[in-house]
């Protein structure tokens, strides 16, 4: 029997750490995939993001991750894992191709991304 834990995989870290990143629902934007504090669009791996759509929460989280150790093409590939997740959990709407065209949308909520994120980790931990 091994002292060590469970080690977590990197797309848990990525999907958990974006998922955090907006769970306030004042650091959760539309239209862009990251914003400053001024709502001016900048880059989600920007020091000044501080308001992220869905997928601008997973890059921002990966480049977080990368930036506490873990190996860059680690982080790159679990940002895509997470993305690929969102993707395979987010709802059949018609007229809509993208997680980001979901974000966006006029009707979805700040809890409806949350839910997202819930079902894409849900999905990933089994």
């Amino acid at each position: 029997m091994s002292d060590n834990p469970p080690k977590v995989p990197d797309v848990v870290i990525v999907l958990e750490g974006a998922r955090a990143l907006i769970a306030d629902p004042q650091n959760w934007t539309r239209g862009c995939l990251a914003a400053n504090e001024n709502g001016w669009p900048c880059g989600p791996e920007e020091p000044g993001a501080t308001r992220f759509c869905a997928i601008g929460a997973t890059w921002a989280s990966a480049e977080r991750a990368e930036r506490a150790g873990l190996d860059p093409k680690r982080a790159a590939v679990a940002r895509v894992r997470a993305e690929l997740a969102l993707y395979a959990v987010a709802p059949l709407v018609p007229g809509l191709t993208s997680v980001q065209s979901y974000n966006d949308r006029p009707q979805t909520t700040h809890a409806d991304i949350l839910q997202l994120f819930d079902r894409a980790l849900e999905r990933v931990r089994r």
